[in-house]
């Protein structure tokens, strides 16, 4: 009898173990209580999945992200930065500092396992930023340039101008001549 009790005890310990050790499995509770683990996504979906993002939804992976770029072994959460400041707007500001999130991490990437993956959208993210900031040079160099035609073109439209009202001076004091000649 005390022995059948006391297997009854066990096995109920057992079950109670099982949930919490299940329920903690599906809650993940040390995020809960402040911790943050790094999530593991493949590169392109998580580039995919941040450009159809909701603004609600970027918040809060931003949120998520910058409270992870500095535990160690998250070195994917510094790319999964870099793609979400960068992804949908083409600020310089943003992009340079996604430039940055991605020097970050290859620095970290040469001392610590990283997915493979990561590493190789890394660096075409960074030729990529680059290739766009290298664009929004040439463009506010192209509207520079832009802007100086059209002030040489309106001086040469003055200029024209002012050369056929001398035409027409010399013209009209070449008519007077002549009339004075006869």
């Amino acid at each position: 009898m005390k022995k059948e009790i006391y297997v009854n005890k066990v096995m109920f310990w057992l079950r109670v173990v099982g949930l919490v050790t299940l329920a903690g499995c599906t809650t993940n509770p040390l995020q809960q209580l402040g911790s943050v683990q790094p999530q593991r996504y493949d590169a392109v979906d998580y580039y995919s999945w941040a450009i159809l993002a909701q603004p609600d939804e970027v918040l809060q992976e931003l949120e998520r992200l910058e409270a992870s770029i500095n535990i160690a072994g998250a070195e994917e959460s510094l790319v999964q930065l870099a793609v979400l400041v960068s992804a949908v707007t083409t600020d310089p500001q943003q992009d340079q500092r996604a430039l940055d999130l991605l020097q970050t991490f290859e620095e970290r990437a040469a001392s610590s396992p990283v997915q493979s993956d990561y590493q190789a959208f890394a660096g075409l993210w960074r030729q990529i930023l680059e290739l766009r900031l290298q664009s929004q040079t040439v463009d506010s160099r192209i509207q520079a340039l832009e802007r100086e035609r059209t002030e040489l073109r309106k001086q040469i439209e003055a200029l024209t101008s002012i050369e056929q009202q001398l035409d027409r001076r010399e013209q009209v004091r070449d008519g007077v001549r002549d009339i004075r000649a006869q």
